[in-house]
């Protein structure tokens, strides 16, 4: 039973890496897609008001992309800070 929970604990520990990655990519990719969806109706509601046609590109370039970046740091950052503490803490069990 010894063998079985220690090999269990390097597989573990060799998985922590992707689990953190994987994370990351979700939340970064919802962020990418709630950041998206607000900057373009922002876009098309104040093109709406100056009467002018709605670049959306600006929703990429001032919205999405600087809202991902910071979100897929701190995503990754609380990932890491979540699954090390999960791991000491199973392996000390």
């Amino acid at each position: 039973m010894a063998l079985n929970s220690s090999a269990n604990g390097s597989a573990r520990l060799l998985l922590l890496p992707l689990r953190i990655l994987l994370m990351t990519f979700v939340f970064s990719a919802m962020t990418m897609a709630v950041g998206l969806a607000c900057g373009l109706v922002v876009i098309v509601i104040g093109a709406a008001v100056q009467g002018t046609q709605p670049d959306v590109a600006m929703a990429y370039r001032n919205v999405a992309f600087p809202l991902v970046k910071a979100a897929a740091g701190v995503s990754f950052l609380a990932a890491a800070v979540l699954e090390v503490r999960h791991y000491l803490t199973a392996r000390k069990q």
